[in-house]
């Protein structure tokens, strides 16, 4: 018979301590890891009616609206791209695709600022012309002095330059929204009760990548993770 106790006698036991990731046993089985988080990894949200406006449903399987929809339209607007400098550089300007990208990319972190994404569709739209304009400014500096090999190197510094700044500055603010919703519901921040992520996280229990640190004593009414 086995000894390993029930994921939910973990989570809800009073007097365990934090729980933790065994970095070890990640390690050791990183393709066991990434199976068993899999729902968190594309759907990046707690799974609750909180945040049913940042995912969709498809084949049973939770998926990101921003990093989906996003991240398809960045590689069909790079492949577009490479097909017209491939067949007609002509018709290509970079003049248009450096500032016409610019121009989408602010008018789309303006939208989602002032929160006027809030539906599922227009939150969709707004990544799908987020990810293409990211892409045609990619290509204007891809095509700097009209060939893509000349300075490739400096080339691409340059996009991740500017790629990660605004990238991090995006996730930051989600984040920063993700802890304000989170500690304003009944939970109050505390994930590991909270029904939304409790089928993510015994999945992790159960297969022996997330468990209770040693109980440390704490000043009464500290939080718990």
């Amino acid at each position: 018979m086995s000894d390993k106790i029930p994921c939910r006698e973990v989570l809800y036991d009073p007097t365990r301590g934090k729980l933790a990731f065994d970095t070890r046993e990640i390690v050791r089985h990183p393709l066991r890891f990434l199976r068993a988080a899999s729902p968190f990894l594309s759907a990046h949200h707690p799974f609750c009616t909180e945040y049913e406006d940042h995912v969709f449903h498809w084949r049973g399987r939770s998926w990101c609206i921003g990093c989906l929809f996003s991240s398809i339209s960045f590689a069909v607007t790079m492949f577009a791209v490479l097909l017209v400098w491939f067949f007609d550089p002509a018709l290509l300007s970079r003049y248009w695709l450096f500032y016409g990208g610019v121009g989408v990319v602010v008018l789309s972190l303006l939208c989602s600022i002032l929160h006027l994404t809030r539906t599922k569709k227009v939150k969709a739209v707004a990544k799908i012309l987020l990810g293409g304009a990211f892409a045609t400014i990619v290509w204007s500096i891809l095509l700097y002095e009209g060939s893509l090999s000349s300075e490739l190197g400096a080339k691409i510094g340059l996009i991740l330059f500017l790629y990660l700044p605004i990238i991090t500055l995006m996730n930051a603010r989600r984040m920063v929204e993700i802890g304000k919703t989170c500690k304003g519901c009944d939970y109050r921040g505390r994930w590991s009760r909270c029904p939304g992520f409790e089928d993510f996280l015994c999945n992790l229990v159960d297969e022996g990548f997330l468990r209770p640190a040693p109980r440390k004593e704490r000043p009464p009414g500290s939080p718990q993770a």
